[in-house]
């Protein structure tokens, strides 16, 4: 049995294990950092519904112990309030906004890789038409 998905007019045939679309992109840190992973957020949905989830699911991969950015870029574009760092600890967290300066190059690169490979992307967000534009013309098309 086949099961479809409607995704903005787009059908898209997904197994019985897709059923369920993940609302992020993890991508992983370089080696030897205190932050593990990013999670950037690929849903306008609120994500702190699916909170507990996904960080049962790393804590499968990560241990018991574990520090990741959420990325609110769909919701909150360039805003102060984009960068969320989780601190995992034993099945509790603590949740503290960071700001731009305190994410390191490598993720700014890997972000904007995916922002080239998957330009429909800033069609789902809630971003502003300016905005997006801004972006595919200085980071897109780059």
């Amino acid at each position: 049995m086949k099961y479809w998905k409607q995704l903005n007019l787009h059908m898209i045939e997904l197994s019985k294990k897709d059923d369920i679309m993940k609302n992020y992109v993890l991508i992983d840190n370089a080696k030897d950092q205190i932050i593990n992973t990013f999670l950037l957020i690929t849903s306008v949905d609120d994500f702190y519904y699916d909170l507990d989830q996904v960080l049962s699911e790393l804590s499968a991969v990560y241990g018991p112990e574990f520090t990741i950015i959420l990325d609110h870029f769909i919701t909150n574009g360039f805003s102060f309030n984009r960068f969320v760092r989780i601190d995992y600890s034993n099945k509790k967290y603590k949740k503290t906004l960071i700001t731009n300066s305190e994410i390191n190059d490598f993720y700014d690169k890997k972000f904007i890789e995916y922002l080239r490979k998957h330009k429909d992307f800033l069609n789902e967000s809630s971003l502003s038409k300016r905005t997006i534009s801004i972006i595919r013309n200085d980071i897109v098309r780059a």
